[in-house]
């Protein structure tokens, strides 16, 4: 609380907190002049709506409270009141910088809150922070966090992150000192920016759910809805969509009481986007329809744009073009009255994408023009680049597919496009881009039948995907991997040299793939079956072998096959360990890979290799868990003796194969 010991204070602290807004007016209404406050309390209870009204953003009523506020007798000689106006000055002044370019109304405000004015009223607190000798010890502290909180949230806006970091831990320290529950709450929430501008997804959930449990202890209405907002945002970038949509769910009853037109426009913006890719569209587009509404009523550029441009997009691609026509009239007289680049980006996009959708070529050419002058464009977010980077080359796949003489003149292009998209865009886009693009990229190299690209750009989306745990990719990328195998497989590479470009883009689904993207949608669902076992071993690098199962009867110790397979790992070894080679191809088989420090685990399979990839590294993880078995492998390495599994030599590693492997006499020849 921040008026602690006095009960009527921290009752109505408490009423704003939970949104109970009609008891809170009763007990003490906003101030619209200086004659209402005849008591210091009164004054204080200013204090308390004021960073309400700045939470809410209601920048132009907070503005005019900090003026009736200012220069009030009670407020100035009482040191306590006055700081905290001061503080309450602060997180207007940093709130108001930080919308600024995004809120249709704030340009005059915007400058009374630039870098200088703020630099000059954080020394200020500073300085009174450290002569205040009339406040007790926690008086100083609360207001000594709030003073880091809201720098840090500065900090954020100038893109100063580590400066920003420390200031919200520090905050975070001093709060959980004196058990200030709701603004934890609020400290977390800066740390849950911070780690959206570092780009770590784990870290941001991880803070996320931090910051909605403070919330919650105290009944904080708004941290709650922006809490679940924010897991809601993060879940979706996960893949999670049934958890993204209960938490958006749940931030919108919150904001039924907690009124902010911002927060609400912002995550039926997600719910629009969650009914897309599961195929809800008449929920997606009526949560877009929707988010226009809130968008206009909060009076967010941003807010209002992107509604707008999803609207129109879903609206083409349901074969609308009348009412995505509308909805473009609508986004042109948003330019006409606020200019920017920022309307105009959308605006410019939106158009080529109606051209794009007319069935004449005329109008297609026009759409490949306008796409083509976007992505020069400097002032223009990298999302919409990516995007329009997309269509293009969806057009140009198109004129590869139905032309007969410009072949090698629309290939050119479309490697320019890729490799600015691959090697220019995608490092500056979110994580779950970066996988998704390099998916993309492996069969954009498979189409050119460059294998080890191809392999290379699938690694690098496998890392992403469970450095992030981005946990719906794993089995696309799996599913992707098993197919480039299959394609190494081909004995007889010249027969698919000697298919058309556009024939091999279509086999691979390259088109397909490209058209998801362009389109916001996920990627095509993947069926994942189990895996055919063949043989399960450890090999040393050096290419001894100390442990052998066979799950077939063709593959004994001594047979041809298994010597050709011992034959083969040497020559892929050195890749397991430099490139992180994960997999490769023996004949007709997949050979599995999992690193263990001078040795290497070898599952040989038939079939898709997702689930088995799973058991080996949890097999492997098992191992170097248990000590005692780690330790019986090593000297039995040492020793160079030869481990099978009948023989029950080290039972605790029989007993991990038939838990992990699921271990049966399956018996089954190999064909």
């Amino acid at each position: 609380m921040r008026y602690e010991n006095i009960p009527e204070l921290m009752k109505l602290e408490q009423y704003i907190r939970e949104a109970d807004f009609p008891q809170a007016r009763d007990l003490f209404p906003i101030s619209d002049s200086p004659s209402m406050l005849t008591t210091i309390n009164a004054c204080k209870a200013q204090i308390l709506w004021l960073e309400y009204l700045i939470d809410i953003n209601k920048y132009e009523e907070a503005h005019n409270l900090i003026e009736i506020l200012s220069n009030f007798p009670l407020i100035v000689d009482s040191p306590m009141v006055s700081l905290d106006l001061l503080l309450e000055k602060l997180h207007w002044m940093v709130s108001v910088e930080i919308n600024a370019q995004d809120m249709s109304d704030m340009s005059e405000m915007s400058e009374m809150s630039d870098v200088s004015e703020i630099v000059g009223i954080s020394s200020v607190i500073s300085q009174k922070l450290e002569k205040t000798n009339k406040l007790t010890d926690y008086q100083i502290n609360f207001r000594s966090g709030l003073f880091f909180l809201r720098k840090s949230l500065f900090y954020i806006q100038m893109g100063e992150i580590q400066k920003a970091q420390t200031l919200a831990l520090k905050s975070v320290s001093i709060f959980e000192k004196i058990s200030s529950n709701c603004y934890l709450s609020n400290c977390y929430e800066n740390l849950t920016t911070i780690e959206i501008n570092r780009g770590d997804l784990v870290k941001v959930l991880f803070y996320a759910k931090k910051a909605v449990k403070f919330a919650k202890k105290t009944k904080c209405v708004r941290g709650m809805a922006l809490g679940c907002s924010i897991l809601a945002n993060i879940y979706h970038e996960l893949g999670q969509n049934e958890k993204a949509l209960d938490n958006a769910k749940n931030a919108m009853i919150h904001l039924q009481k907690f009124e902010n037109d911002l927060y609400k426009s912002e995550i039926l913006g997600i719910m629009s986007a969650l009914n897309w890719e599961t195929g809800n569209v008449a929920k997606a587009i009526e949560h877009a329809e929707q988010a226009i509404i809130y968008g206009f009523a909060s009076n967010s550029i941003y807010g209002i744009c992107t509604a707008l441009f999803y609207t129109i997009t879903y609206y083409l691609e349901v074969n609308e073009p009348e009412k995505a026509t509308k909805k473009f009239m609508v986004l042109e007289e948003l330019h006409q009255t606020h200019q920017g680049d920022l309307i105009g980006s959308f605006l410019t996009l939106s158009q080529a994408l109606i051209y794009k959708k007319q069935p004449d070529f005329g109008s297609k050419t026009k759409a490949k023009n306008i796409f083509k002058d976007l992505i020069t464009r400097e002032e223009i977010p990298l999302e919409l680049i990516s995007l329009a980077l997309l269509n293009l080359c969806e057009i140009l796949l198109m004129e590869i597919r139905i032309s007969k003489n410009h072949n090698e003149k629309h290939i050119k292009e479309l490697n320019e496009y890729l490799d600015l998209l691959f090697n220019q865009i995608r490092p500056q886009l979110s994580i779950p881009c970066k996988a998704r693009l390099y998916i993309l990229q492996s069969k954009f190299e498979l189409v050119q039948l460059q294998f080890k690209k191809a392999r290379h750009a699938l690694v690098q989306a496998k890392k992403i995907a469970e450095k992030y745990k981005l946990n719906y990719l794993t089995p696309k990328i799996s599913v992707e991997y098993d197919n480039l195998l299959e394609q190494e497989m081909i004995e007889d590479l010249s027969q698919v040299e000697k298919l058309k470009f556009s024939e091999r883009v279509q086999i691979i689904g390259l088109d397909d793939q490209i058209s998801r993207l362009a389109q916001k949608q996920r990627f095509s669902p993947v069926i994942i079956e189990e895996e055919v076992p063949i043989v399960l071993s450890i090999v040393l690098t050096s290419g001894v072998t100390f442990f052998f199962h066979s799950f077939s009867p063709d593959w004994t110790f001594d047979s041809q096959l298994f010597g050709g397979f011992l034959t083969a790992f040497n020559t892929f070894s050195r890749e397991i360990f430099e490139e992180k080679l994960d997999r490769a191809v023996f004949g007709k088989f997949k050979v599995l890979m999992e690193p263990l420090e001078e040795m290497v685990v070898c599952y040989v399979i038939k079939g898709q290799s997702h689930l088995a990839q799973q058991k080996l590294s949890d097999f492997v993880n098992r191992i170097i868990q248990n000590t005692s078995l780690w330790e019986q492998l090593k000297k039995t390495a040492e020793m160079n003796e030869v481990i099978v599994l009948t023989s029950k030599k080290i039972p605790l590693l029989t007993d991990l194969v038939h838990e992990i492997f699921k271990f049966k006499s399956l018996n089954h020849r190999v064909e």
